[in-house]
Formats: structure tokens, C-alpha cells, sequence
């Protein structure tokens, strides 16, 4: 779904993956702001849809409404009637549909081939007086998918959106074919490699956590990414030595730190060029950080990471030594004492250039999301319209 959404242009996305071979939905829209998802099952796709000028109102896209048929065994008339007793009750009505009728089908050019018309429009008594148009079906023939590609087209007055939802699997006719989209979907989009960065009990990991939710509820997929990784080898001998139960020395120590982010760099540049953005709690400029504050020298401390993927985005979560000490927990690992962290805020001045994002860290939770969220998103926008690539401290 990725490829396709990228070819298309699109920036929102919601995909509720099939259950083995079977079920899969995606809805996608133009912009990431025109929609925010309310709630999902295998079965629906549930979005709040803002648009300029007009009231908020929902779009609620269901599968398995099979209630005509051609071909096959017919649907049993307690199935049909419930189903329309249902529909009346809560007052919706049924849209046009434009275009071919049937939009699930298996057996094509055999006997057995049947038809069903899985896909209704439903609207409220309300939307019949703003003069909706119908809806158009574009009907493809590929039978790799036995679903077909529904295109919406909405419109009340001066005000027009033009939405695409994918019911069933997928359809194989966009105008043209989704394997010629494959094949030439080669723009360079991708997902954005985004670092927070600070002292300890900053606020990172609650933030990584809702940065990553955030991203999904707006149709970027995003996954959260953790440094040190303490589910490697190498990152469980780092476990051990913050928890005090190993002593190691410090230059042993920074670089078993870097060869933990190494051990993750070919995956994450794998998931960046699938379209995935990755939030990352703590990098490089950590072990940099946390290195020169035991009087390690920086350029000594930069080098083993130079090659690393570059982050597209650092936001530093900024907050006194003084105010982090205060915060529950503090004191339960191994350079989470006041006068280390003053020396790790310093390191840190060093290494912040004029490209980071400074975030005041001793707002409330809310507060501080909500400064990051612009930022994190204008960031995944860029990347997912091209952007290169690039290398850490190779510049």
C-alpha cells in the first residue's frame, strides 16, 4: 500500500492488514490534516474528516455488507432484511452508485463466477439536502485482486474533496495498472528518521511512544526505535553495566554503545525506504554526550559512529540537571547522578547545532507533544516528498 499511496500522491493513510489471505482495508486521502482516525477493526475503517469551510463530519468505510449477488448460492432473506431493518432504523439512506455495480468477484471465466455488490453508500437524511453527488466505481480486471478500487467524490456547494478508499484487497485499474505503478515508483519518498535527544527523565520515552501514535492516527506508518537495544547481545552486556553489575572501561563502553546502533543501521534504512518514519530514542550524539562527560575526547567519541544514517530531524528535550533529579525514578542507573548530568548538558551544548529543535522538556506531557508535533510532522512531509539519504559526520 505504501508504493501506491507514494505514486498517488497522497499523504493520509490507514491500512488494517488482512488476516492471512484474507480481509485487508486501507483508506487513503489527499492531505494528512483532512482526516484523523477514530477507530478500526477488520471490518472498518472509522476517520473524522476536516476539511476548510465545512463542519467536521465522519466517513465510516465496512466491509462484508453482502447483500446482492449474481452467480452462486443466493443470501438468505432474514440476512437481507436485518440488514435493511438496521439500516432504516438509524435513518441512512443509500447513495448512487456510478459505474459497474459489483465490486467483489472469484471464479471469472468460469462457472462458478460470481459477482456481489459488497460496497454501499450510506448518508444521513441531512447530506441528501447538500446535493451530493454519486459515487464512481472504477471497475479494473486484474485477477491478482478480486476487489475493486472505490472513488469518491464528494461535493456540497462551492466545496469539493475528492477521496480514494480501497475496499476489499486492492484493485489493479488506478488508470492505469498497480504493477506499472511498482515498476515505476522510483521518486525517492520515503520515511523520515526523526532523534530525540536529552538527559535522563527528560520526558524521551513517553514522547517517543506518543510521537509514534500520533503519526499513525495521521497515516504515516512509524515505529519506535531504542538506544542502547538491550535485546542484543551486545546490548545486554551494556544492560549489565548500566545496572552497575558489570565494570568495563569507558572506551570499551562508548564503543560497544556505537557497535549497538550498528547492529540496527542496515534495518533501519530498510524500513526508512519502505515508507516507514522512525522515532529514536536516544543515538549517537547520546553516546557522544554521555562519553565527553567522563572526559573521553569528542572527536575521538564521534568517529566510530561517522556513517551512520543521518537523522532527518534531532529534537533535543531540553530541561535543568536540578528538574530531571526531581522526577520519579531518577537515580536507578548508573549516570543518573546531578553532577554527571550537568556535565552530560554541557557535552550536549557542544554537539547542537542550529538544525536541532530545541523543546522546553518542563512543560506538562500534553504541552511538550504539542510543540514537537508541528515540527515532526512538516519533517515526515518533506521526506515522504524526496529526500536523499545521508550520512552522519561525513559531511
Amino acid at each position: 500500500m505504501e508504493w501506491i499511496r507514494n505514486k498517488l500522491g497522497y499523504e493520509g493513510m490507514v491500512v488494517v492488514e488482512p488476516q492471512g489471505r484474507s480481509g485487508g482495508l486501507a483508506l487513503l486521502w489527499k492531505e494528512y490534516d483532512q482526516a484523523e482516525l477514530i477507530g478500526f477493526s477488520q471490518n472498518h475503517i472509522d476517520v473524522k474528516v476536516n476539511i476548510d469551510s465545512m463542519r467536521p463530519w465522519r466517513l465510516t468505510g465496512m466491509y462484508g455488507t453482502e447483500l446482492d449477488k449474481v452467480g452462486g448460492a443466493p443470501y438468505p432473506n432474514w440476512l437481507i432484511e436485518g440488514f435493511n431493518e438496521a439500516i432504516q432504523e438509524v435513518g441512512l439512506k443509500d447513495m448512487d452508485l456510478v459505474g459497474h455495480q459489483y465490486t467483489w468477484e472469484k471464479g471469472r471465466g468460469t462457472t462458478e463466477w460470481t459477482e456481489i455488490c459488497l460496497d454501499r453508500a450510506l448518508i444521513t437524511e441531512e447530506w441528501l439536502t447538500r446535493k451530493v453527488t454519486g459515487i464512481e466505481v472504477l471497475r479494473g480486471h486484474n485477477h491478482m485482486f478480486d476487489g475493486s478500487l472505490i472513488l469518491k467524490s464528494i461535493k456540497f456547494g462551492t466545496v469539493a474533496l475528492a477521496r480514494r478508499s480501497f475496499s476489499s484487497h486492492l484493485n489493479s485499474k488506478l488508470r492505469c495498472s498497480l504493477r506499472h505503478m511498482e515498476d515505476k515508483c522510483s521518486n525517492g519518498s520515503r520515511g523520515a528518521l526523526v532523534v530525540l535527544e536529552g538527559l535522563d527523565r527528560c520526558g524521551k520515552t513517553s514522547q517517543s511512544t506518543r510521537l509514534v501514535k500520533k503519526l499513525e492516527e495521521l497515516g504515516y506508518p512509524a515505529e519506535l526505535f531504542r538506544f542502547p537495544d538491550r535485546n542484543t547481545v551486545i546490548g545486554k552486556m551494556i544492560s549489565s553495566y548500566l545496572n552497575s553489575d558489570s565494570q568495563l572501561d569507558d572506551h570499551t563502553v562508548h564503543l560497544l554503545f556505537s557497535a549497538n546502533r550498528w547492529e540496527k543501521r542496515s534495518l533501519m534504512e530498510s524500513k526508512l525506504q519502505s515508507g516507514i518514519t522512525l522515532i529514536v530514542d536516544r543515538y549517537a550524539y547520546s553516546g557522544v554526550a554521555f562519553s565527553a562527560a567522563k572526559g573521553l575526547d569528542i572527536e575521538w567519541c564521534k568517529a566510530p559512529d561517522m556513517g551512520l544514517l543521518a537523522p532527518d530531524l534531532v529534537l533535543y528535550l531540553d530541561i535543568s540537571p536540578e528538574k530531571a533529579s526531581e522526577r520519579g525514578g531518577y537515580g536507578g542507573e548508573r549516570y543518573e547522578q546531578l553532577e554527571f548530568q550537568k556535565k552530560v548538558a554541557q557535552a550536549y551544548q557542544v554537539l547542537r547545532d542550529a538544525s536541532w529543535k530545541i523543546i522546553d522538556a518542563s512543560l506538562s506531557v500534553e504541552d511538550v507533544e504539542e510543540q514537537m508535533r508541528g515540527i515532526l510532522l512538516d519533517c515526515a512531509k518533506t521526506c515522504r516528498n524526496g529526500k536523499s539519504l545521508s550520512q552522519l559526520w561525513l559531511n
